[in-house]
């Protein structure tokens, strides 16, 4: 699987297609994935959305698998529905929704049905903000650089989530981003971040548990 960091070159580059085409020239393909993303690729998905190109669902995910990239869209917006009905509230009850780092669609396609809510994407990629522009036409979308600004402005949204970003930002972008989406933030808003928390624990130094029990931030393989 290609690293996070390789993928971002390659689409810095313009490489996503040519990349995933060697991948998948270099690679094993499991008959069976195979079988099943030619079946969603000629009968379309579940839901009726489009679905996005074999090289931007990789470019994102490190798979092309579609049976994963479905699923695992179901999960992630199941993340955080519970995590709003913990606080007593609902997506359906917010006016304003944002998804910091939307990729492909993968999350924010779960949204569609939202008639009273207005869906916001926002990614650093431009060819994944283009495509969900383009095949996604109930949320807007727009794109944000590396540096912590969103062209929103002061208490826009209700709620804001980022499933799988804030894992791989440097020290030095998450304090400012979390900052910056704040300031996009309603007052009494919900601010939905996945992080690598306790779960990992065992991936620690006896060091390393020590600095995380202090509050510490704790960079692996950087």
């Amino acid at each position: 699987m290609m690293t996070r960091h390789l993928r971002h070159v390659v689409s810095v580059l313009g490489l996503a297609g040519p990349a995933y085409r060697i991948h998948e020239h270099l690679t094993r393909i499991n008959p069976v994935v195979m079988w099943r993303n030619a079946r969603y690729r000629s009968q379309g998905a579940p839901d009726a959305l489009p679905l996005p190109p074999a090289h931007l669902i990789y470019l994102v995910a490190g798979t092309s698998d579609i049976d994963w990239f479905l699923n695992s869209s179901r999960m992630s917006a199941r993340t955080v529905s519970d995590a709003l009905t913990r606080q007593g509230t609902a997506i359906e009850n917010a006016g304003a929704v944002l998804e910091f780092g939307c990729g492909c669609g993968r999350v924010i396609r779960q949204w569609r049905d939202l008639t009273k809510t207005k869906v916001y994407g926002t990614d650093y990629n431009p060819q994944l903000v283009a495509w969900c522009s383009a095949n996604l036409p109930f949320a807007e979308f727009s794109r944000n650089s590396l540096r912590a600004h969103l062209e929103y402005p002061a208490a826009q949204f209700d709620v804001i989530y980022a499933i799988s970003v804030f894992t791989h930002l440097t020290e030095d972008l998450q304090l400012p981003w979390v900052t910056e989406l704040s300031r996009v933030l309603k007052a009494g808003g919900f601010l939905i971040l996945s992080t690598s928390g306790e779960r990992y624990l065992a991936r620690l130094t006896h060091h390393e548990r020590e600095r995380f029990a202090a509050g510490n931030l704790i960079v692996k393989d950087d």
